[in-house]
């Protein structure tokens, strides 16, 4: 998701999913244009707007995506 609001993020994870290599970029919000991104039914959508509001702060342009996904689980906090 990082990638997809970023000019220039490499994330690159080793085979055995134990190492993160991670290169910021430049916060663009994918320059004004709309985005999608499914979240999964692992966590709820709380967990990845957290990071958005704060990241999108900083971008040149207006933070606009479309998110999919659970609203409720056990271990975040609940868009009720």
């Amino acid at each position: 998701m990082i990638e997809k609001i970023t000019n220039g993020t490499k994330v690159q994870i080793d085979e055995s999913g134990t190492r993160v290599k991670f290169y910021p970029g430049v916060i663009t919000n994918n320059d004004g244009a709309e985005f999608e991104f499914d979240c999964g039914l692992g966590r709820s959508l709380s967990y990845f707007i957290e990071p958005l509001i704060v990241l999108g702060m900083y971008g040149k342009t207006a933070l606009v995506c479309a998110l999919t996904g659970i609203t409720n689980d056990a271990l975040d906090v609940s868009v009720k």
